[in-house]
């Protein structure tokens, strides 16, 4: 019976959704030009046409509780939403001034774990449910239980392909998903990219074939400079019970902060003397006391070069968690 009930719940969106705006709606138009890149008129004659198209893609209810904060926040509502994975199954441009990747860009930025269970227990199953090229990441945890878990990685438009997927099964399976905020690190190995206060692309920092540190070196020294920096913070973290911090200094950056109380260490845009920004030096001796620390800094931060001056005059090239979004 749930079966029906939402096969049915797909031929009633998909046949008689009513729309509050129709395509004179000044908002629903100027909404479109912002995601889309449409011209106002193109923008009216889009909404047109989706709305006019039997074969258009439709998502349940269902679907879109699961991402309508993500998507809102980025300024889809559920009908837009709907026309940019159209967009994406059949790799259009839809004006000159917009390509794919101007959605692709938004949608890969989000990462999820699907936890392996039901109809999604090998790898298989899940890349063609995904409808993705290569095989997912396959990534280690544990449940409620305790007991190991299998998760994969997979992106926005991975996650939704496996929620159409699910819905279409017979009961309907409800995956498990879940937000996989974490601090980006992508240390390029032969140049200085990124650093802290530097602007590595150009010339000058381009080819360093010493560039240290890198993506899979440890120990590595890590600069906080916030509740890192917080011994039982730390501790619970890396599992130390009392973790060596280090008095020390950074440089070519500046503290902010965000969301009204965050600390938020940013490149040093102002020409002149170099920002000094006091803190603490903690030598992470592992990728998995590594992959907490970026796991606790989440996704609104990216890992990136720096050089950390430690009491005692020495210094030492390390990393840090840079501030990727707006500052208060």
């Amino acid at each position: 019976m749930e079966y029906i009930l939402n096969e049915l719940e797909l031929m009633a969106l998909g046949a008689t959704t009513d729309y509050q705006n129709d395509t004179r709606d000044l908002d629903m138009v100027e909404k479109w030009q912002k995601l889309f890149g449409y011209a106002p008129p193109e923008a009216a004659s889009k909404i047109e046409q989706h709305r006019n198209d039997l074969n258009r893609t439709v998502i349940t209810l269902a679907h879109w509780g699961m991402v309508r904060d993500e998507k809102e926040a980025e300024g889809y509502d559920k009908e837009s939403y709907e026309h940019s994975i159209d967009i994406l199954k059949h790799d259009q441009s839809p004006s000159p001034t917009y390509t794919a990747a101007n959605v692709s860009n938004k949608t890969k930025a989000a990462m999820f774990l699907l936890k392996l269970e039901g109809p999604l227990m090998d790898v298989k199953m899940v890349q063609e449910a995904a409808k993705l090229a290569q095989p997912p990441e396959l990534l280690m945890g544990h449940g409620d239980s305790g007991c190991q878990t299998q998760f994969y990685k997979i992106d926005s438009l991975a996650r939704d392909n496996i929620l159409d997927f699910s819905g279409q099964q017979a009961p309907p399976f409800a995956p498990t998903i879940i937000s996989y905020c974490i601090a980006d690190k992508d240390l390029c190995p032969i140049s200085a990219h990124p650093t802290l206060g530097i602007e590595a692309t150009l010339p000058q920092f381009r080819h360093d074939s010493n560039a240290t540190p890198q993506n899979d070196e440890y120990p590595v020294w890590y600069f906080f400079y916030g509740t890192l920096a917080d011994n039982d913070v730390l501790g619970g973290l890396v599992g130390v019970r009392r973790p060596h911090l280090v008095p020390a200094q950074t440089r070519g950056g500046v503290l902010k902060t965000w969301g009204g109380k965050y600390k938020a260490l940013v490149d040093q845009m102002t020409t002149g003397s170099v920002g000094i920004i006091d803190g603490h030096a903690f030598l992470v001796e592992t990728y998995e006391q590594e992959t907490a620390l970026r796991a606790y800094e989440t996704d609104n931060y990216e890992v990136v070069r720096c050089g950390i001056e430690m009491k005692g005059e020495r210094y030492v090239n390390g990393l840090t968690f840079r501030f990727v979004g707006e500052v208060d």
